[in-house]
């Protein structure tokens, strides 16, 4: 067998030299020459269509047509076809790309550039231009012709070229002692006095006229790079000088039904010839005069206008006060006779959001004005955002308020005896933030937690964390705010609540039951996260069921939310509050806005962790008590839209 596989080995070696042989028999050599010669030591040359061998130049290949490629740095790609026959030399010329320049003109606008006399449309970008020497020109009517030459270097590479264009012209500051004289230029109309005007270097026939004055004329040349005044000396009255003053003044004055200005009124009228004068102004009878004038005489003109009145009944919000330009003008309902101009009326009562109107009272009809004043709180909830992200990342939504029964009855399945219901009414829109705290978000406050251990870095909730050490939390993103604090302290302790403060804090035991328990879907109060039924989701929270992925704690936002977009509210970890922890039956009193007491021992913990199971804990009206940090306790923060006082 040996034997049999070395004779298998020679009989290949035979072959292959065989095959080499006949290659080198009918094998022809192509020899490739590049120019220019600076191309040819970087020249990339190939030759396909069969089996070939190269020797930088040279090729070894056998007989037939040949696809011959050459490229080189800086021009253009040569690809040709070619027949190989017999031993052969190919020269090959290599096309040298153009160059690219980049003319930075300065000032860009209002210039022109030509090159070699032929005008560029997109001069802001890179031009492509052959090799050798360009002539340039730029062009701008303020500033004196550029000529210039550039030597493209071509070959691809890109050139800058910086041309800064020689100013051509002069500030010139047109004056007169009488006002508002008007300027030409080779009589065209330039403007009115005082006037600066920049001119190109040239001679100029200026001119200042003025109606009812006899016009002045000079020559001007105007030299380059130079501040120039230029005063206009009064001119030579022609018509009549009058002065018209009203009362009270700023009226419109027409003189043959053209518009001099308003009053105080300075102006030349012609003279010898009847003119009609006419004085109007909003809410005031026009008056109006005809009147002749004498040749350079002066005269004084005054004219009292009469006001107009129009009736205004103002109804709607009994009591509200209605103020007119800061000066309180009455109480509601009212009527006044205003002046028939734009009024700015303001209207204003305690609690509700002060509505400014503009109106229009008229002479023919009385105006009728209606006080639909909202609360401030609606107003505020109106113009709010429905959500937020603050500056620690924690995003916040706007909740409207309600009524509602907080607790659950003694026949309830796994109801607790601290769980009396109480009747609420929560009257404030509030924010409440939308995920509970992360350890991520509690790490911009604090490095440790109320255990002095060290805080990881992710976005689980923050555990082990006091009531105190939470309301000092909520402080401190107050502050950063510049909200006031919600919660006064003293020597490192809470000692009240700022009911004021539109700042942070936790929310209330009543919130975060009406936000637990609120369904957009259904008109009743929800029992467990989920619904009505206990039939676990393990969609909706991190349960004690292991359902749902997690044997701890799991990120925020890791499960659904409710219906008002709230997450975590059952599940994960249980929530401080900002109740202190009381036992009391009020039986059918309405609590308002309840914050709970300023004081005791413990407070409210509400909703279940990772660790529920129970038909009792995973309800939403179970509710515990906290003295100290927990593993199984964190917190959510919350804000009134507007202090609770």
């Amino acid at each position: 067998m040996k034997k049999k596989n070395k004779y298998i080995i020679y009989a290949f070696f035979v072959f292959i030299l065989s095959l080499l042989c006949l290659f080198y028999i009918f094998a022809k050599g192509v020899n490739i020459n590049v120019f220019p010669s600076e191309a040819s030591s970087e020249a990339e040359i190939s030759l396909k269509g069969g089996i070939s061998f190269s020797f930088k130049n040279r090729f070894i290949v056998l007989p037939g047509e040949k696809t011959l490629t050459v490229k080189a740095k800086g021009y253009f790609q040569e690809e040709k076809k070619i027949n190989v026959f017999s031993n052969m030399l190919i020269d090959v010329n290599l096309k040298e790309l153009p160059g690219e320049v980049t003319f930075n003109i300065s000032p860009e606008e209002g210039s022109f550039l030509y090159i070699d006399d032929k005008k560029i449309i997109d001069a802001d970008i890179p031009i492509s231009l052959k090799a050798g020497l360009h002539r340039i020109k730029v062009k701008n009517p303020k500033y004196l012709k550029y000529e210039d030459e550039v030597l493209v270097k071509g070959k691809g590479i890109n050139q800058i070229k910086s041309i800064n264009l020689e100013p051509n012209w002069s500030n010139v500051m047109f004056r007169s002692v009488q006002e508002k004289q008007e300027v030409y230029i080779n009589d065209e109309f330039l403007g009115f006095t005082p006037l600066n005007e920049e001119l190109t270097a040239g001679t100029y026939k200026i001119s200042f006229r003025k109606k009812g004055f006899k016009e002045s004329t000079l020559v001007k040349q105007i030299d380059k790079g130079k501040e120039i005044e230029i005063i206009s000396e009064p001119l030579e009255l022609v018509g009549a000088n009058v002065s018209f003053i009203s009362f009270p003044g700023d009226a419109k004055v027409y003189v043959d039904n053209e518009y001099r200005g308003n009053t105080p009124l300075n102006t030349v009228l012609e003279v010898n010839e009847d003119k009609e004068i006419k004085v109007s102004k909003d809410g005031f009878l026009p008056y109006s005069v005809n009147r002749r004038f004498l040749s350079n005489t002066s005269e004084e003109i005054k004219f009292k206008l009469d006001p107009i009145y129009g009736k205004v009944i103002f109804k709607g919000e009994e009591g509200a006060e209605v103020f007119l330009n800061k000066q309180k003008i009455g109480d509601i309902p009212l009527t006044i006779s205003l002046q028939t101009i734009k009024q700015k009326i303001s209207i204003k009562k305690k609690g509700y959001r002060t509505q400014v109107k503009e109106i229009f009272p008229s002479k023919e009809e009385e105006s009728v004005v209606y006080a639909n004043l909202v609360d401030e709180e609606t107003a505020r909830y109106e113009e709010s955002p429905k959500s937020y992200t603050n500056k620690a990342g924690i995003t916040l939504r706007l909740l409207l308020p309600g009524k509602f029964s907080m607790g659950s009855s003694r026949s309830e399945k796994g109801q607790r005896a601290n769980e009396i219901i109480k009747q609420v009414s929560l009257t404030k829109p509030f924010y409440i933030s939308d995920h509970e705290i992360t350890n991520n978000q509690y790490l911009l406050f604090s490095k440790k937690d109320s255990l002095g251990r060290d805080i990881q870095a992710n976005n689980l909730p923050v555990t082990n964390i006091s009531w105190q050490e939470a309301a000092f939390f909520c402080n401190w993103l107050s502050k950063n705010e510049k909200l006031q604090p919600f919660y006064m302290t003293s020597n490192g302790k809470v000692t009240g609540f700022n009911l004021n403060s539109e700042g942070y804090r936790m929310p209330t035991e009543a919130e975060w039951s009406w936000t637990a328990r609120k369904s957009t879907k259904s008109r009743e109060l929800l029992k467990y996260p989920w619904g009505k039924e206990f039939k676990i989701d393990c969609e909706t929270g991190n349960y004690g069921s292991k359902c749902d992925g997690y044997l701890e704690l799991s990120p925020v936002r890791s499960f659904n939310s409710n219906s008002l977009r709230i997450f975590d509210l059952g599940g994960n970890v249980s929530e401080m509050v900002n109740d202190f922890y009381v036992l009391e039956d009020l039986g059918d009193k309405i609590l308002t806005d309840p914050i709970g007491k300023q004081y005791g021992r413990t407070h409210v913990v509400r909703g279940s962790n990772y660790k529920s199971s129970s038909v009792s804990e995973l309800r939403l009206t179970y509710r515990d008590s906290s003295s100290g940090p927990d593993d199984l306790i964190g917190f959510r923060i919350g804000r009134w839209l507007i202090g609770k006082e």
